[in-house]
């Protein structure tokens, strides 16, 4: 029997965000069935491994790819060619061309591209291959997956006891015992640690002052962790495997109930590490009058309302409250203008709130506050709140006129769904077809166009559904049947 190919876990944590195939209603707008990969929950600066042997052929971070910083390696095995995506990296370790394997460290984890939350998103490429619903090429990794790599056995070691400690807070683990060693790797809130060594010494140790205990990881990484970060935790108060964000922003109680003292508050994005047997709590998530037992990464311990919160991938219910841009406006993956641009919207787009309505509406207007959003084409993201009005303040007010940028594609393209070539494609537009460009600095998109290396989000013209979707700049220009238009700027009014 032929072996078979084999992916060891890339991370020290074993919790997994989001598993392939998962969420299609959010992986619709880009032309995917399913998520299309594993999402690994790792904290930011958590060490991000290589899964098998192979090498390296791209590093980088491609302006507004939904990835952010991403490793590429391929992996040739008994005659086929597999290929292995690590992204939303805060930083790489490897060059292009390097020859890596299983095991060693790549990069660190972080929360570039279109991210929710620090974590390691997994993609596999098997050459050849295809799964309905996805581009060429990518299959689920899951059942690829192994347990750690293995490692060389390391005498210099203390054997292993059976003495299982967890982390009370995102923890450094240490190459010595103090705070001026080498970091080795940095663990996740509630992380299982194997102690090293005489299982007694270390109990008597734990939640002291300037004491520390050798361990091992899950990925067998060993080193010192401070004894006074670290609990002996047993039955319900045990981590699951699951962790949740807040829809809004989430006050975190002593208590299962609204009575209960108010001990702190979450925030969107805020990784909540949720306590307890995981297929219990799973089934709790996102039900009214449930309550979920959670740790924030600063170790604090409480109870957030279980409809308040909601899984990687998943999108939150809409509060039935529609808003209208104040002009041409980003939608970014996360609530900061430092996240990828999806989509840009138009004054006269309706666009869904999503979460909190009490909260949603307390935001409009404001700087530097955000709204959950879902566009009329199905696309969910972030907008800037201080450049909404609701719909009766569009009635009250009107809209102006909005200018666009005309160009023209050279030759028949394809509109993508993200600033990417393997992203899925949104539409085919004909040779010298005209198209707006939403882009809200309409000097600098002129700049780009007929560039190599550069994007464009634009809107077709033609027809009545008027699709969206990112171009390759090469294959636009600024002429039509040669003859210079200059990059017409036209002014469309926004009527609704």
């Amino acid at each position: 029997m032929a072996e078979k190919f084999k992916l060891y876990w890339p991370i020290d944590s074993r919790r997994v965000n989001q598993f392939f195939g998962e969420n299609p209603e959010l992986y619709k707008q880009f032309g995917l069935a399913g998520h299309e990969g594993l999402d690994l929950w790792a904290p930011n600066g958590a060490n991000i491994y290589a899964a098998a042997e192979g090498e390296v052929y791209t590093v980088g971070h491609p302006p507004n790819h939904p990835y952010g910083l991403a490793v590429r390696i391929k992996h040739d095995f008994n005659g086929q060619v597999y290929r292995t995506v690590y992204a939303h990296l805060q930083e790489t370790y490897v060059q292009i061309g390097q020859k890596v394997r299983a095991g060693e460290l790549i990069g660190l984890a972080d929360n570039t591209g279109n991210s929710f939350g620090a974590h390691l998103h997994l993609t596999l490429v098997l050459d050849g291959a295809q799964t309905p619903g996805y581009t060429a090429g990518i299959v689920d990794p899951w059942p690829y997956l192994q347990t750690a790599a293995p490692v060389p056995p390391d005498e210099s070691l203390p054997p292993a006891s059976d003495l299982v400690i967890y982390t009370t807070v995102e923890l450094k683990l240490r190459a010595q015992p103090n705070t001026a060693a080498d970091i080795r790797g940095v663990l996740g809130v509630g992380e299982p640690l194997t102690v090293l060594g005489d299982a007694n010494v270390a109990r008597a140790k734990i939640g002291q002052d300037g004491e520390w205990i050798q361990v091992k990881t899950s990925s067998h990484l060993a080193g010192f962790v401070a004894a006074w970060f670290v609990e002996i935790l047993e039955g319900e108060a045990k981590p699951s495997d699951l962790v949740v964000y807040p829809s809004m922003k989430l006050n975190i109680r002593a208590g299962r109930s609204l009575e209960a003292a108010i001990l702190g508050m979450a925030s969107e994005l805020e990784a909540l590490v949720v306590l307890g047997d995981t297929a219990t709590m799973r089934a709790k998530i996102g039900q009214p009058n449930e309550w979920l037992h959670i740790q924030t990464s600063q170790g604090l311990k409480g109870f957030v309302a279980a409809e308040m919160v909601h899984l990687t991938g998943e999108i939150a219910a809409s509060c039935g409250l529609v808003v209208y841009s104040t002009d041409v406006l980003n939608v970014r993956a996360r609530a900061t203008t430092d996240a990828n641009v999806l989509t840009r919207v138009m004054p006269t787009d309706p666009l869904q709130v999503l979460g909190d309505l009490t909260q949603a509406r307390e935001r409009i207007g404001k700087p530097n506050e955000w709204l959950n959003i879902k566009t009329a084409s199905g696309q969910t993201g972030y907008v800037a709140a201080e450049f909404v009005q609701t719909s009766e303040q569009v009635a009250f007010c009107g809209v102006g006129e909005v200018p666009t940028l005309s160009v023209y594609a050279t030759k028949a393209t394809i509109l993508h769904a993200q600033a990417a070539r393997r992203s899925p494609q949104v539409a085919k537009v004909k040779k010298q077809a005209e198209l707006d460009v939403l882009d809200p600095d309409l000097e600098v998109a002129r700049t780009k166009v007929g560039q190599v290396g550069e994007w464009l989000l634009v809107r077709v013209v033609a027809g009545k559904a008027h699709p969206r979707g990112w171009v390759r700049t090469e294959n636009l220009s600024l002429i039509v049947n040669n003859t210079t238009t200059n990059g017409r700027i036209k002014r469309i009014e926004n009527k609704k």
